[in-house]
């Protein structure tokens, strides 16, 4: 089994959160790796009436990230595990692949949607899409 040196999980500020992170920070902390946590807001370019940019500019990324500090810190993990936040807006699905190559991620976790949507039977559900773009990596 390959060493693991950097995990990269990705959350989309959901219940599931948790739990991801939860996992992924008992995994960090177990072989003692950073941990890279990365929120992708998810826009179409299709759905967006305004630029990317001044989207860019109305997210409170600060907030973003204290809110997601607060989670760590309540399962102790800041004292523990060396981490980093990441805030991306774009496609999720690419910008969570970006990072993995960016930090070189020997590990990627990702929660399930629990709900059943029409068109992951067409185009494939994100954690799918996400597993099939980063084979590459292990």
């Amino acid at each position: 089994m390959k060493e693991l040196n950097t995990i990269l999980a990705a959350i989309n500020m959901s219940t599931f959160d948790d739990e991801v992170i939860k996992r992924a920070v008992l995994l960090a902390k177990e072989n003692d790796v950073q941990l890279h946590i990365i929120y992708a807001i998810d826009i179409s370019v299709i759905d967006i009436e305004i630029s990317l940019d001044s989207f860019k500019k109305k997210i409170d990324e600060n907030d973003i990230k204290r809110k997601i500090t607060q989670k760590l810190t309540s399962i102790d993990a800041s004292k523990e595990v060396e981490y980093f936040i990441h805030i991306a807006v774009g496609d999720a699905e690419e910008q969570v692949v970006h990072l993995a190559k960016k930090i070189r991620a020997d590990l990627i976790i990702l929660g399930s949607q629990p709900k059943i949507k029409i068109e992951n039977y067409y185009l494939g559900s994100f954690e799918n899409n996400i597993a099939k773009k980063v084979l590459w990596l292990f």
